[in-house]
């Protein structure tokens, strides 16, 4: 009688258990699907017609890291990345009444952080562009990683933007 009390034990806590890590698994698949960004289609597809990221005109790329803090335009004309909340900002410039740092600017001319009266705000609803992946406009290339942009010219000149500041780059 005891065996057999102890028999249905098992048996009702192996299904508990067959319970519980399929509910955890269902739990994690949801996660992983709610969290998958968006992926971008090529860039031809994904251009349109607009000002161009240093405002000469062309077709620019917008997208976004994953973690919406950062966004971007990418052209032929150069790439621009805004970002929201970032630990060091550059110093200003005497002449600069705003903020510098928020906005950065890669165009033929060079690297520039332009003078803002305000904060620029990044589009949380551009596309997304995942962890690992880059895209390519012109001669300009901006690679998304966990620790943020980097975007550099064919001759290697660039930046990289993240939380943590801004590194220019040779």
């Amino acid at each position: 009688m005891q065996a057999e009390r102890r028999r249905r034990l098992l048996v009702v806590l192996a299904v508990v258990d067959v319970i519980a890590l399929m509910t955890v698994a269902v739990l994690v698949l949801r996660r992983v699907e709610a969290s998958r960004p968006v992926v971008l289609p090529a860039p031809a597809t994904a251009s349109a017609t607009a000002p161009s990221a240093s405002g000469t005109g062309g077709d620019v790329l917008r997208f976004a890291l994953p973690s919406r803090n950062i966004t971007c335009a990418l052209s032929s004309a150069g790439a621009t990345c805004v970002i929201s909340q970032i630990d060091t900002a550059p110093t200003p410039t005497p002449a600069c009444t705003g903020s510098v740092g928020h906005q950065v600017v890669l165009d033929a001319t060079g690297l520039h952080t332009p003078c803002t009266t305000s904060s620029p705000t990044p589009d949380p609803d551009g596309l997304v562009l995942p962890y690992g992946a880059s895209q390519t406009v012109g001669d300009y290339t901006c690679t998304s990683a966990t620790t943020g942009v980097t975007c550099t010219t064919k001759g290697g000149a660039g930046f990289r933007l993240a939380r943590s500041g801004l590194t220019a780059l040779p």
